[in-house]
């Protein structure tokens, strides 16, 4: 069977999809991701694996139509020469383009993964509300062309129906992403005294500001308690400033890491993974620090709370929130053989729910790949 794969952003390719692109190999089909150039090391990874590369001008965070037109018929154009018998798309982005592009190419099946709201549908502003309907309207347009829709979360599916997105011919599945390989994180010993560390692109969506401004208040209490930061600034209109961030770091709040290419490190260093994200897709970077056995700190929303139980494999916070955050960090500040229960609950969550053999197995059992 051909495969294509539509895929937004280059760079998070391999580590948001690496697992399932194998599973795809691994079935024996002929894969080709349809992305915008991507860096040397992404390039070299989906080569290795056998997958062709081939470069649409897809902008993830394009607001130009024009630009999003030419990368409609760029798709049309690169699916009508591979003639693939499924597409799958994913990324606001993926689903919108990627489901007409393979319409309009006559590809028999169009499958699509909503891997999260984005910037239109998480962000309060003037700004947010002019993307909010231009991508319901885009979204009306393509989701009937769907040959199925998977959510990673069931409430971004009901964001969907109660804004009338969801026609009633087009199958609708929750499923957990496509997982976290399990054996590529391995569980680490927890170092002391108590650390905290947050990954994320630095956005204020993914609660940056609440995680810095906890962490003033975690020092001020506790004295030299470690508190680090990994990310980098990003295009998006939600991101914080340079300045913001030199600030933070000035005034000793936090260490920042910059970008890392490899997380895995970092959370070894850590003893409490921290999130306090306003809403995620399925959120890769918990799965990650679950799968090395962290104990959690995350908010009560879409995309964490369905990997995170409270009091079990970490503490839920209500998002927006820095003094309850503060709170938290606190709480297991003091009590490192919860730490240490918890995270060996998150492992076991992971290797039992959440691994990407057995969760990108089914999903492709479920596109009939």
């Amino acid at each position: 069977m051909r495969i294509a794969v539509v895929a937004p952003f280059a760079e998070g390719v391999l580590k948001f999809r690496g697992p399932l692109l194998r599973e795809m190999r691994r079935r024996g089909h002929e894969v080709e991701v349809l992305l915008p150039p991507p860096p040397a090391e992404v390039a070299a990874g989906l080569e290795a694996m056998g997958v062709a590369a081939r470069i649409v001008p897809l902008g993830r965070a394009s607001m130009n139509p024009l630009r999003d037109l030419a990368a409609l018929a760029a798709l049309r154009r690169e699916l009508r020469r591979f003639r693939p018998d499924l597409v799958f798309s994913y990324n606001p982005k993926g689903v919108i383009y990627g489901t007409l592009a393979a319409w309009l190419a006559g590809v028999p099946r169009r499958f699509a993964m909503v891997t999260g709201l984005g910037f239109a549908f998480t962000t309060r502003s003037a700004r947010s509300g002019v993307a909010r309907t231009a991508a319901s309207l885009l979204y009306r347009l393509a989701v009937p062309r769907a040959t199925g829709l998977f959510f990673q979360n069931p409430s971004d599916r009901e964001v969907f129906a109660e804004r009338g997105l969801l026609p009633k011919g087009v199958p609708v599945e929750v499923v957990p992403g496509t997982g976290v390989d399990a054996e590529s994180f391995p569980p680490a010993p927890i170092p002391a005294p108590t650390s905290f560390l947050m990954i994320a692109r630095l956005l204020r969506d993914k609660g940056v500001v609440e995680y810095a401004d906890a962490c003033r208040a975690v020092r001020d209490r506790l004295g030299e308690v470690r508190c680090r930061l990994a990310g980098w600034l990003d295009v998006n209109p939600s991101a914080v400033s340079e300045t913001e961030l030199a600030g933070w770091v000035e005034s000793g709040r936090l260490e920042f890491l910059g970008r890392l290419s490899d997380v895995r490190p970092a959370m070894r260093e850590a003893s409490v993974f921290v999130l306090p994200s306003y809403r995620e897709g399925f959120s890769m970077v918990l799965l990650e620090a679950m799968a090395m056995g962290r104990a959690i700190i995350t908010t009560d929303a879409p995309g964490c709370r369905d990997l995170v139980r409270h009091g079990r494999e970490g503490l839920l916070v209500p998002p927006r929130d820095a003094a309850a955050l503060a709170a938290a960090m606190l709480e297991l500040a003091g009590d490192p053989g919860r730490i240490a229960s918890m995270g060996a609950a998150a492992r076991r969550r992971v290797e039992e729910e959440f691994d990407s053999r057995a969760v990108c197995g089914r999903l492709l059992d479920r596109m009939g790949a």
